[in-house]
């Protein structure tokens, strides 16, 4: 249901935390703007059904262009951002993103052939910090030259810092990297750096495919799965099997991790989330204790399918007797030389409808 004006979104420091400013972005150099918007780019296209393979941005500064920083394909779904065509961008940090420095970039070969056959320029000019007005002035520079030689107008876009804030606030996993994120909170690459996950992964046929299975059934399209539960022995590779079904994944732009479930801001980040409509969001929860089960999946299922949930522990779900349990077998002894632990779990435990358990080898 709604929220009434009088009851305003649920704030939370950890969410705040989550968020970028105008003014961060306005200050980036030319590289940092080519990373947040290569991650923004390949998390919006896959929102909107934009071929995340054909995403491109160059992350080089001063290299040669011909007029695009970065491409992406026709999306399935009109999008606020991608639009409805084929997208050539063009990023200009600081003051080469002023009017006077933009004209020309209409007439460079990769924009002037995008718009001839219909697609779209955007340029990015994250030093634009006036609002609308910092917008309107830099679109009226491009189409002014554009029209007076006859390259077709209406599918030119400007985004300035303030709207790039709003955009990038809408992907918190995109924003964590840029917002100064507190302690107890990772992103993706946070995660994937640490110490214990730098022994190469090893697994079996069957865990592959489970994997495979478990990032389809958690994809945001359609009747996805919104919490999955992966339980076992302390030691038996649970962090790790979340990490590898993250990692690849093709919602992977939208993971943050928590190494502590216990950690209260947890639930103030699922609420807070859950009460922005335009958020989207995976939250990997380690530790997780029995009592916040219920009330963890409850809270991401207020988030209308925009929130997904994957917990980590040794407790079981509540009510395991409707779980039904499926035997994987774990990795031959051959293939753990060096590995401290198999990081593989034998057992795989599926719940009808939208949870599901995931529960490591007990034993030998």
């Amino acid at each position: 249901m709604a929220r009434s004006p009088m009851f305003p979104p649920r704030t939370s420091p950890f969410r705040t935390a989550l968020q970028i400013s105008p003014e961060r972005i306005a200050h980036m150099g030319d590289s940092d703007l080519g990373e947040l918007m290569q991650d923004l780019l390949r998390a919006q296209a896959y929102r909107c059904g934009s071929p995340v393979s054909e995403v491109r941005v160059n992350t080089e500064d001063k290299a040669k262009d011909d007029g695009c920083d970065g491409w992406t394909g026709k999306p399935e779904i009109a999008d606020d951002w991608l639009g409805d065509a084929d997208t050539c961008w063009q990023l200009k940090a600081g003051k080469a993103g002023e009017p006077a420095r933009l004209k020309g970039e209409v007439l460079k070969s990769i924009p002037k052939k995008t718009l001839e056959a219909g697609g779209r320029f955007v340029v990015v000019a994250s030093g634009s910090t006036n609002g609308k007005k910092g917008e309107e002035d830099r679109l009226k520079a491009l189409r002014d030259k554009a029209k007076a030689l006859g390259i077709p107008t209406d599918r030119i876009a400007v985004i300035g810092s303030e709207r790039l804030a709003i955009w990038c606030n809408q992907n918190p996993a995109v924003a964590a990297r840029w917002a100064g994120r507190p302690k107890g909170l990772q992103t993706l690459a946070d995660w994937s750096c640490a110490e214990p996950h730098q022994v190469p992964w090893q697994a079996s046929d069957a865990i592959t495919d489970e994997i495979e299975k478990q990032r389809t059934a958690l994809d945001f399209e359609g009747d996805a799965l919104i919490h999955l539960h992966i339980q076992g022995l302390p030691g038996v590779g649970k962090t790790r099997f979340a990490l590898e079904l993250c990692r690849d994944a093709p919602w992977s732009a939208f993971v943050i991790y928590i190494p502590q479930a216990t950690d209260a801001r947890l639930s103030e980040l699922i609420d807070s989330a859950a009460d922005d409509p335009g958020v989207r969001l995976m939250v990997v929860a380690d530790e997780v204790q029995p009592e916040q089960l219920l009330p963890l999946r409850d809270a991401v299922g207020r988030g209308n399918g925009r929130l997904h949930l994957i917990t980590i522990g040794h407790c079981s779900t509540p009510e395991p007797a409707q779980w039904v349990r499926e035997r994987f077998k774990p990795l031959p002894p051959r293939c753990r030389d060096g590995v401290d632990s198999p990081y593989l779990p034998a057992y795989v435990f599926l719940v009808p409808g939208d949870s599901h358990e995931i529960a490591p080898r007990e034993g030998s």
